[in-house]
């Protein structure tokens, strides 16, 4: 990825989590459906005012869809950066060691709380850009995470 595209990834990549969520978000519970038409087995309003983790995992439509992503990237960073949200990078599937998995691209993007990423969603302005990502993505995924608090972490053992 060229340095320009990087640092538009690590803003803006955190808009496309919106979509996903703006139709959880609204009143109709027929616009819960995920791309496949499936609805969201999950409720994704924390109770807490705890910083939000969201897996996105993105595939892009063949013919045009990463060109278009960038439109909807530069497009709704600016409201993501308004509403707290923040990512360190994307990261583009190299090779599948255990399972199957064939993604475009994956990123993690963090939200101060619930309320940061919800008004982000509902935000007019986010709202008249949100088609172009529908636009670019022909499959996704968008998973709510927490951090654990784990007494261990992977760290190279000391040498003796």
């Amino acid at each position: 990825m060229n340095a320009l595209y990087t640092s538009h990834v690590l803003l803006l990549l955190a808009s496309s989590l919106a979509l996903c969520f703006a139709s959880v978000l609204s009143d109709d519970p027929s616009a819960a459906d995920d791309p496949k038409g499936e609805p969201s087995k999950s409720d994704p309003k924390p109770e807490s005012d705890e910083r939000l983790f969201m897996l996105n995992v993105l595939w892009f439509k063949p013919d045009g869809g990463k060109e278009m992503y960038n439109r909807y990237l530069k497009a709704a960073g600016p409201f993501v950066a308004e509403y707290g949200g923040k990512s360190d990078g994307a990261y583009v599937p190299e090779a599948i060691i255990i399972g199957e998995f064939d993604a475009d691209l994956v990123f993690f993007v963090e939200w101060p709380n619930q309320k940061a990423f919800t008004d982000f969603v509902q935000d007019p302005g986010y709202q008249a850009v949100s088609h172009l990502r529908k636009d670019a993505i022909r499959d996704s995924l968008l998973i709510r995470c927490k951090k654990t608090q784990t007494s261990g972490k992977m760290t190279r053992a000391p040498q003796n």
